[in-house]
């Protein structure tokens, strides 16, 4: 996997902010601070990781460098970290704006609640339920071992968000 280094991803530019050097984007990692890791070629990133002590954010993009996809996973065990939420969102056409959206949140438990949200005319359904929580766990990456921490395809069931109806 090709990366890159930034302090963030900006969002709403759709691009990174002020790049850093691997011997940085390690400096900061090895002291748990703040920086993000842009995975792809800096011309067409597939994603971004943010990384920050005892937080790990993933950003999936689409072609039109939209985040389609995230996860959030926290290190709940030392050295140990846990998908406690996924966010995948459906774009109208082309543009920016968001028409629905379906988040997951997981409970080392098992217990998870899912949130499916329509933005226009707004209206959110909420269901609950149980997952298999095997695959949201993950041992914290060392530097450059971002690989696990992309993979789309970490819950069955989670790869389509659900139709709203």
């Amino acid at each position: 996997m090709e990366a890159s280094y930034c302090e963030r991803w900006f969002r709403a530019r759709k691009r990174p902010t002020v790049p850093l050097t691997a011997a940085q984007a390690k400096q900061l990692h090895d002291s748990r601070r703040l920086y993000t890791v842009v995975c792809g070629t800096p011309q067409s990133p597939g994603a971004f990781i943010e990384i920050y002590n005892d937080y790990l954010g993933v950003g999936f993009l689409d072609s039109l460098l939209r985040e389609y996809l995230s996860y959030t996973f926290e290190e709940v065990e030392p050295g140990r970290v846990f998908l406690s939420r996924a966010v995948w969102r459906v774009f109208l056409g082309d543009s920016d704006k968001i028409d629905h959206g379906t988040s997951y949140h997981f409970d080392r438990t098992g217990a998870t609640r899912i949130l499916r949200e329509q933005f226009d005319p707004p209206s959110v359904d909420e269901t609950t339920g149980r997952t298999d929580i095997a695959e949201l766990w993950e041992a914290y990456p060392g530097f450059g071992e971002y690989g696990p921490l992309v993979n789309q395809d970490r819950v069955a069931g989670c790869h389509v968000p659900y139709a709203l109806s």
